[in-house]
């Protein structure tokens, strides 16, 4: 091919309309006009994690899961409920939260007749029908449905207690148990009997009372 030969097909490409390059996947059939949006894509199939928190150990697929995780480290929360004052870092946050308002609860338990608000909710009450307990504790024998249970649990076990009481030198390993406490100094007995006048400071104590009516 000559230089003039090659001069002419050169700018006849340049006058024929733009052709939308494609980047295909290999493992799906999805394409895409950018080959940035391609290998992040990808990473979803090979399970590699490129993008890493330079605050923790994290690592991501896509450098948009990174720019949301890091709202984590920095406090940022830039999607904010109009009904209220909550804010959160990702949009589908927002949107889970503004069912709370909305009283919508489209996700359903195919097991029973409840509904839920998230998927997450409903996912978490799932485990009530198949009774899988796949978190076990490493301190005993004890095993649970969700890890943030087994989190709650593994405080026994420790012999640290970061909840303080600012009325008396008690400290406990629970907020909820700090905040049982706290009635105490309050005087404020929340827990009523329905079968009798007596009321209690925890729900613990009531539900031990109950028994006494039940004869357990």
């Amino acid at each position: 091919m000559t230089t003039c030969d090659f001069s002419v097909l050169y700018f006849r490409a340049v006058d024929k309309p733009a052709v939308t390059q494609l980047f295909a996947c290999t493992y799906c059939e999805k394409s895409f006009t950018r080959a940035s949006h391609w290998r992040e894509h990808v990473t979803g199939h090979t399970g590699e994690r490129p993008f890493k928190c330079s605050q923790c150990p994290r690592s991501f697929c896509r450098t948009r899961e990174l720019e949301v995780h890091m709202r984590i480290h920095t406090g940022e929360k830039p999607f904010s409920c109009s009904l209220c004052d909550k804010a959160y870092r990702k949009a589908g946050l927002l949107q889970d939260h503004m069912r709370n308002h909305s009283g919508e609860k489209p996700f359903s338990c195919p097991q029973c007749e409840k509904t839920f608000a998230t998927s997450d909710y409903l996912r978490k009450h799932s485990v009530v029908h198949t009774m899988e307990k796949p978190f076990s504790c490493p301190k005993c024998d004890k095993c649970f449905p969700r890890w943030s249970t087994l989190q709650t649990h593994l405080t026994i076990h420790s012999e640290d207690k970061p909840f303080s009481c600012d009325q008396c030198p008690k400290s406990f390993n629970r907020l909820h148990h700090l905040q049982g406490h706290m009635r105490v100094h309050t005087g404020i007995r929340s827990f009523t009997c329905t079968k009798c006048p007596l009321a209690f400071y925890t729900s613990f104590s009531l539900q031990r009372h109950l028994k006494t009516h039940h004869g357990e």
